[in-house]
């Protein structure tokens, strides 16, 4: 490469702050240049930052085309599309686009774009978007928040120059400009040409050298891929569509369930509709029992192009539906309708809505989405109390908690109603997949039930990616792990965009100890629920195994942010800041947890502070419980492992292997650094053939974590 001498352009920002109009117009311009020249030839630079423009002489070079990264892998024969698609670990949050802050898998040359209005607002204003907030809020605010206009910061810069860096920092890839080219023409159209300001960056070989040098050490066969890759991203994009939740505008608690009913079930059939993505499913749900939103506004907190939203209301024996998409870039209305019906034609309403969707999203529609119609989904019920009864079970069952069990009464009902309703059973099966969380009973002893419905439901109708899952969950708490991975393949097959199917995969496949592959299946889950304080932490512990602390913490104290109330937020939160030896900051926010029944790692991390004591004395509280949760004995061995005493550890482990088969691994996931103590013990090495799971987790001197 040649050399560069002179500074950085974070330097001369944190030396001057703000530019100068004229000299900040020319170094964008010779850094679009440098990014449309390295996209057109297949390279995504993915850090784009003030750290890495170089002033040279009168022209501004972009430098570190991650040329480290590709002789890192070059050396240690790794595939260097695998490691890319892991993507969490390249960027800077405060130029981090969305969909590289999730790791998602399908990011493009778009992500430079993002980071491109970023460096730009930096280079016109002195700070970059989201300037003073802690880490994790500035990811989230990547996600959430639009920044304040750029002219409105700085008087002297043109609208079009707002404009562009507005456009620039869109959440949805679709709505930022395209190409880098486009970003240049910009530059040199909609602002006075470069001779009206006096020179000072001229054109230089020095920026085409560093860039085809950058590409050579990349190697042609990655230029290949990439090309491939942003030909494939260009062609087809899929329609961003999120469903908000639908006003209860009768103001009865008790149709809570109707409108939360009516949202769920066209999200999942809007799923299914070929070119459509839905995004958001937790996101949306921030904006329960608004009214007036300006779909702009929703449309980029959310990254989704399009909005449905609307209205429902059963009153007086009548049923009135009312529902609007929105094109959320001009905030036009693209199709509306209100439905005057009786309340047991809900699932017509619905279906008519997936069908009018779908038409207007269709090519040559509003939306120009991809593909053809609509999909059902899945075999439906012509009994409305059955479908009421459905409703009402998967109402409850998205409240977990005691929602769960009530839950499970429901969905029986509606199959008592209607034996041959599919989605009742698959419904079934997702409840009593999540009873030993919420009551302590064994997962394996929930086999037989969840198998049972399951069956059943994919009997009546293959497709259903729920059924699919929950069979999957049932193989893997009875440890058939190869089962289970077939069963969530088979469930991903059926319904790409079905976040729970991508999660729960993440979670086996990170009790196996395959940390990369997790982590495609999370960042997938993560793209598709943006929100989700789940997905989030398991994802924050996929990061600390497959990457280590630094990217984990991160994300973690993101899921916090999201809902700091989650009790797998609270225990995972707690388990990575013990990793870093953060005792105090671990014991924080555990020690306000409720445990009620659930799995807590508050008696773990009492004993690991110093304060076994507490957490004893909370372990009997569990002893004593009836029926006696089936984690007892695995949280006992955590405390154990907390205080160096590994015989007794051990002792409780064996107990919990004979009581409830492998499910103590579904305590506390056997990568963690507690178990590193007993990793090379005849004793724990007996565990390891009596489990089916992976046995490089168990015998790998860190637990096959990250170094």
């Amino acid at each position: 490469m040649p050399f560069v001498e002179g500074r950085s352009l974070r330097e001369r920002i944190a030396r001057e702050g703000p530019l100068p109009l004229r000299d900040a117009i020319n170094i964008l311009r010779d850094i679009a240049r440098a990014l449309a020249y390295a996209h057109e030839h297949g390279v995504v630079h993915r850090d784009i930052k003030p750290d890495n423009v170089l002033l040279s002489g009168d022209t501004a070079v972009v430098s570190d085309f991650g040329i480290a990264k590709a002789l890192i892998a070059a050396r240690t024969g790794t595939d260097l599309e695998k490691l890319t698609q892991t993507g969490s670990g390249i960027g800077t949050p405060a130029y981090m686009s969305p969909e590289q802050a999730v790791g998602d898998p399908g990011m493009d040359h778009r992500t430079d774009i993002y980071a491109f209005g970023c460096v730009a607002y930096e280079v016109l204003t002195g700070k970059p978007p989201f300037h003073g907030l802690p880490t994790h809020q500035v990811v989230a605010a990547h996600f959430q928040a639009t920044p304040r206009p750029v002219a409105e910061r700085r008087a002297d810069i043109p609208t079009s120059i707002s404009g562009l860096i507005a456009r620039c920092l869109e959440k949805d890839p679709a709505r930022r400009p395209q190409t880098a080219r486009e970003m240049l023409q910009s530059l040199d159209t909609d602002v006075p040409h470069r001779r009206d300001y006096p020179r000072r960056f001229a054109p230089a070989k020095t920026l085409v050298v560093a860039a085809i040098v950058a590409l050579l050490a990349t190697g042609a066969v990655y230029v290949a891929r990439n090309r491939r890759a942003a030909r494939a991203a260009e062609s087809v994009q899929p329609a961003s569509l999120a469903v908000l939740p639908f006003l209860n505008v009768a103001g009865d608690s008790a149709q809570e369930y109707l409108a939360d009913g009516i949202r769920d079930e066209l999200a999942t059939a809007m799923g299914k509709v070929a070119g459509v993505r839905i995004i958001g499913r937790s996101a949306a749900f921030q904006y329960r029992g608004r009214r007036d939103l300006d779909v702009r506004q929703v449309g980029r907190a959310l990254g989704a192009r399009f909005l449905l939203q609307g209205t429902l209301r059963q009153s007086g024996g009548r049923l009135s539906v009312s529902a609007q998409l929105s094109d959320s870039v001009g905030g036009a209305e693209l199709w509306s309708e209100r439905f005057e019906r009786n309340p047991n034609q809900l699932a017509q309403i619905r279906d008519e809505i997936v069908r009018a969707i779908s038409d207007t999203l269709r090519p040559g529609g509003a939306g120009g989405a991809a593909g053809g119609g609509a999909r059902t989904t899945g075999r439906g019920t012509a009994n409305p109390e059955a479908y009421d009864l459905y409703l009402r079970g998967e109402y409850l069952l998205q409240r977990r908690g005691a929602g769960v069990e009530q839950s499970i009464l429901n969905f029986e009902r509606a199959i008592a109603a209607d034996s041959g309703f599919a989605r009742a059973y698959a419904g079934l099966s997702a409840a009593l997949v999540l009873v030993p969380f919420f009551t302590g009973v064994p997962p394996a002893a929930m086999h037989a039930q969840v198998t049972t419905a399951a069956r059943r439901a994919l009997e009546l109708d293959s497709t259903l990616a729920e059924a699919h899952t929950s069979l999957a969950i049932a193989y893997w708490f009875s440890n058939g792990h190869d089962e289970a991975a077939r069963e969530f393949q088979r469930a991903i097959a059926s319904d790409p965009n079905d976040a729970a199917a991508h999660f729960h995969y993440g979670r086996l496949l990170i009790t196996d100890g395959r940390a990369n592959e997790a982590l495609i299946e999370l960042n997938h889950a993560a793209r598709l629920d943006q929100l989700s304080p789940i997905v989030s932490a398991w994802r924050a512990y996929g990061l600390f195994m497959a990457h280590g602390l630094p990217e984990a913490l991160v994300e973690i104290d993101r899921a916090l942010q999201i809902d700091s109330t989650i009790l797998p937020v609270v225990n995972f939160h707690a388990l990575l800041n013990l990793a870093a030896g953060r005792k105090r900051e671990a014991l924080r926010l555990i020690s306000k947890s409720v445990i009620f029944r659930g799995m807590s790692y508050a008696p773990l991390v009492y004993a690991a502070t110093g304060d076994t004591a507490t957490a004893m004395k909370q372990l009997r509280s569990m002893e004593a419980r009836r029926p006696q949760p089936w984690f007892t004995d695995v949280e006992r061995a955590s405390i154990m492992l907390a205080i160096g005493d590994t015989a007794r550890a051990l002792d409780a482990l064996e107990r919990s292997a004979n009581r409830t088969l492998d499910n103590w691994t579904l305590f506390l996931p056997v990568t963690d650094p507690l178990y590193d103590e007993v990793r090379k013990s005849t004793r724990f090495a007996a565990l390891r053939t009596r489990s089916k799971m992976g046995v490089k987790p168990l015998t790998a001197p860190q637990g096959g974590r990250a170094p």
